[in-house]
Formats: structure tokens, sequence, C-alpha cells
């Protein structure tokens, strides 16, 4: 079994103001990372109510400080924020295949939804041990074919390195250089 990544195509038509769409869960680690470069690149504050969101406007009584369900006593701040997280929800939305959002669409916050997406593809810590280990399988066998040229090998090993470190696994330029090399055929 290989590492699905993003089809190439799919990069060459992102655009800055529209994040990649995700079509299945396969690319799922490639498609958070290119949706965190996304918000960070247009609006980083919508990222943080993905993160961290919603924003919950507060009103308070004395000393004590509840949830404020009134709009017409909004502060500007709150109404800024709200605002936040609807535009975040809405490119999060925007960005995710009809099919995929429908099996989501009961989620009303950017931060419910991502938090879905997120346990539904990235799956429990066993699933996570296993894909570790695939990585790791995939990158201790790695080999060069003969028909194949040196810059099909070299990227198809940093693809396999790089899935490698996704996991948090620490490769050094030693390692990396050595097991490329290793494994060029004669």
């Amino acid at each position: 079994m290989t590492t699905a990544t993003i089809n190439m195509n799919d990069l060459e038509s992102v655009q800055p103001n529209r994040p990649l769409r995700l079509v299945s869960g396969e690319n799922f680690e490639d498609w958070k990372r290119c949706l965190k470069a996304f918000f960070y690149y247009t609006d980083y504050n919508q990222w943080e109510s993905i993160v961290n969101g919603p924003h919950v406007p507060k009103k308070v009584e004395g000393t004590v400080t509840s949830p404020n369900t009134d709009p017409s006593s909004f502060t500007k701040s709150d109404i800024k924020f709200l605002d936040r997280d609807k535009k975040a929800l809405g490119a999060l939305i925007l960005c995710l295949h009809q099919d995929i959002y429908n099996r989501f669409a009961e989620h009303t916050t950017a931060k419910s939804l991502y938090d879905a997406l997120c346990e539904f593809y990235d799956g429990n810590e066993d699933l996570k041990l296993d894909r570790k280990a695939q990585a790791e399988k995939e990158f201790n066998s790695f080999v060069g074919y003969k028909q194949e040229s040196l810059t099909d090998i070299t990227n198809r090993f940093l693809s396999v390195s790089s899935n490698l470190k996704k996991y948090d696994e620490k490769l050094g330029n030693y390692e990396q250089v050595t097991k490329l090399l290793d494994s060029l055929p004669p």
C-alpha cells in the first residue's frame, strides 16, 4: 500500500483565494496542511476560529458572567468575532466535496466541523500507529529501479521521507542521504 498524496494537478489549480478541496479521505493529511497554509495566507484569524472558536458573546451582571444570546446587545467586538467564525465555517464548507460535507452537515461551527473531520479521517491512536509503521516500512524498504531516472528516484524518495516526517519521525540529513544512496540501482 502506498501513501496517497495530493495530485499535482490539484496543487496547480489551487488559487490564493480558494482552498484545496477535500475530495476523499485519502489525502486528508496533505489537505490539512494546505488548509492551514490557506488560512495563514488569507486570514489567520479565521484559522484561530477553526482551532479555538467559536466566539461566544458574554454578558456580565454583577459578578456573574453568562452567555449573551441577545444580538441587540452584542458589542462591536462580538460582531467582529461572530463574523470571523461564520466566514471560517463558510470557507471550510467550500473546500469540502459535496459528499463529504453531507456526512458532516450537522456541524454549525468551523471548530466542530474541523474537529469532526479530523476525528473521522485521522482515526484513532491504533490507526495512527499503523500508518506510522507503514510509513517506516515504506522508508526502510525504499529502492530505486533501473528504469527510473535519478530525478524520479529522488522525488519518490523525498515523498516517502516526507510522509515519515509527518509522524514526528526525526530523520537526519546523513540518514536520508545514506538511505537514498544505498537505494540507487547499480
